[in-house]
Order: C-alpha cells, then structure tokens, then sequence
C-alpha cells in the first residue's frame, strides 16, 4: 500500500463513516484513485499505482478476449 503525503477523508469498503487518514498512514487500495486525484500520494506511489492497474486491465482484457473467443467457436 502506498503512504499518504497529506491528510485524507475516505470510505473505505465495509464502513458507513469516513475515517481521517493522517499523512504518513497506509491508504486503502480502494481509495488510492481518489488520494491519487486530491494529491495525497507520491508520484512514485501513483506511477507503481497507475502501471499496476494497467497490467490488471490488460489481464482482465485477455480473459475476456478468450471467452470470446470460445462464443466465436461454438
């Protein structure tokens, strides 16, 4: 997880309230799209973030590709 560079409020999953993240703390990997927009997270952080999320798409692109693929060949 990556540090944040500033104080946050975010949701994280399961919880109702935001909490206060405090500059330094872990952010949650479901908030880092949003800590990444209000420039709360290093550029290094937000690069390995933003490639990481990248090469999920594309695998998630590859999985759908095959199962096309398989409906193609029915």
């Amino acid at each position: 997880m990556a540090k944040l560079t500033k104080k946050f409020y975010g949701v994280p999953n399961g919880e109702v309230y935001p909490i206060e993240y405090q500059k330094g703390d872990e952010c949650p990997d479901e908030l880092m799209a949003a800590a990444i927009e209000l420039g709360a997270i290093s550029a290094k952080d937000k690069t390995a973030w933003m490639e990481a999320e990248a090469e999920r798409a594309a695998q998630d692109d590859k999985s759908g590709d095959s199962t096309q693929e398989l409906k193609d060949n029915e």
